[in-house]
């Protein structure tokens, strides 16, 4: 029987019918490793779509072409008008889902006083406002959404000393109600 025992880069061949052991020197020793796969270049992974987006509800990001889910679309606000003898009143219908404002939030507060849009964080209010066809001004009317960056209330009061009375929430009281009366100035109109 031959057995080998591989010493100091010298493998020793045994061989017990001569009784002799013959050493073979090892001159190199390969071992194969399996090739690694190719890296994909990102527009390689955007054309494959590599992490298995659903298109039909993500995008694929063009940076590293992860998949992004695309924006949910909202029905458009629909507005009714009626008209009487004195004055004509326009209604606004909110079509905002429960849930969309958070509890306890300024927009939430505002949210339950009156119609508003899918309008998201206060600090875009005027601006989304302005784009769905609401007025806005500088005069505060009582009903009203008192705006300022980062901030909405509810205009319960105006006074003739130029001043006017808001409801809030989360403004003094986190994610409480309280109201406070302040230079009508502090704040744009969204009527």
């Amino acid at each position: 029987m031959l057995t080998e025992l591989l010493v100091a880069g010298l493998i020793y061949t045994s061989n017990p019918i001569l009784e002799k052991t013959t050493p073979e020197i090892v001159t190199e020793q390969v071992i194969e490793e399996e090739p690694k796969p190719k890296e994909l270049t990102i527009q390689e992974k955007i054309d494959s779509n590599f992490y298995k987006c659903d298109e039909a509800i993500q995008y694929i990001r063009a940076d590293n072409a992860e998949c992004l889910d695309k924006p949910i679309a909202v029905a458009p606000v629909q507005q009714t008008t009626t008209t009487t003898k004195a004055r004509t009143t326009t209604v606004r219908g909110s079509n905002v889902p429960s849930g969309w404002y958070p509890y306890g939030q300024c927009t939430w507060y505002v949210w339950t006083k009156r119609s508003v849009g899918n309008w998201n964080n206060a600090s875009s209010w005027l601006w989304q406002a302005r784009r769905d066809g609401y007025a806005t001004g500088s005069t505060p009317q009582v009903g009203a959404i008192a705006w300022q960056p980062g901030h909405v209330a509810y205009v319960s009061s105006v006074h003739s000393n130029g001043t006017v009375t808001v409801s809030e929430y989360n403004y003094s009281v986190s994610r409480g109600y309280s109201s406070r009366t302040v230079p009508a100035s502090t704040f744009t109109y969204i009527y």
